[in-house]
């Protein structure tokens, strides 16, 4: 291969590297700026969790938020299971772990499904489950929005006895999220930061006017609607998080070429130069 060639090449691989790394940067950006919202959401979902178990025990709350004097929940044996999928390779399901456990716990008790993304959505139709909503799988405010107000609005009407969140996570591998009921809730997996005692302490010198029950039911929409805007984005992470790995890979692989061809035409170079040289003291000698 001539010189020529080489170098071109390696100029080349050599912009792809740089595209390449571009990429790493935005996405490195992104993740970061994904990783604070989370926090800042569980945070608040977290807050309004603490001061509703609060208010549980002082006003003597039945069940979970169910005022013994107010009919907030009417009661339902059925659960709400929210399915979220992320865009999968070819080669790889990484919801398959999800979907087996899916069908061992859905024969133990009557689910409503909400489906977000293509897959959740194919998956729940096959197995005939019974499907309330779906929600295209692109990952967006608007989504988040729209589904956080829809699945508060369904819960405060049909009353589940539970609220869960099927996504893929590395921070929960072993099954779902709980949002309902909060005895159960394990969103803190999330972002374990904790303001508990703060709370306590702050919310012991206010007094609730006119009715707790409509302060309860406000307070409730804002920990359902932090907390699934933090699992949805958490599922997006995790597919960014997968995606910079594959980056990384790239990234090594282009440097390892562009090494090689850098080796390479410091070779030929080298014997092109010897090339010349001998040519020369040929053309010397025979003078």
């Amino acid at each position: 291969m001539e010189l020529g060639k080489i170098e071109k090449k390696y100029k080349n691989i050599q912009h792809i590297s740089k595209k390449v790394q571009n990429d790493k940067n935005i996405l490195t950006i992104s993740i970061m700026k994904k990783s604070n919202i989370i926090n800042n959401s569980v945070e608040l979902a977290r807050n309004s969790q603490y001061i509703l178990e609060f208010l549980k025990e002082k006003y003597n709350i039945d069940g979970y938020l169910k005022p013994r004097k107010i009919p907030f929940f009417k009661g339902n044996s059925k659960e709400l299971w929210i399915y979220v999928t992320e865009e999968k390779t070819k080669l790889t399901n990484p919801h398959e772990r999800y979907e087996k456990l899916i069908l061992k716990s859905r024969k133990k008790t009557r689910v409503d499904f909400i489906t977000i993304g293509e897959a959740a959505f194919k998956f729940c139709k096959k197995n005939r489950f019974n499907i309330i909503k779906k929600f295209e799988g692109k990952e967006t405010d608007k989504i988040r929005e729209e589904v956080a107000k829809f699945i508060t609005k369904v819960s405060e009407v049909e009353n589940y006895k539970s609220i869960k969140f099927i996504i893929n996570s590395n921070k929960n591998l072993h099954g779902y999220f709980t949002l309902f009921p909060f005895e159960n809730s394990n969103i803190n997996l999330l972002y374990r930061n904790s303001t508990k005692q703060h709370l306590e302490n702050d919310i012991k010198k206010y007094q609730i006017i006119p009715e707790v029950n409509v302060f309860i039911k406000s307070l409730t929409r804002i920990y359902l609607f932090y907390s699934i805007c933090s699992l949805m984005l958490e599922s997006n992470l995790y597919n960014a998080k997968v995606s910079l790995v594959a980056l990384n890979k790239t990234i090594k692989t282009i440097d390892e070429m562009m090494l090689k061809l850098k080796r390479k035409i410091s070779r030929v170079r080298r014997e092109l130069e010897l090339e010349e040289l001998i040519m020369l003291t040929n053309k010397t000698q025979e003078e």
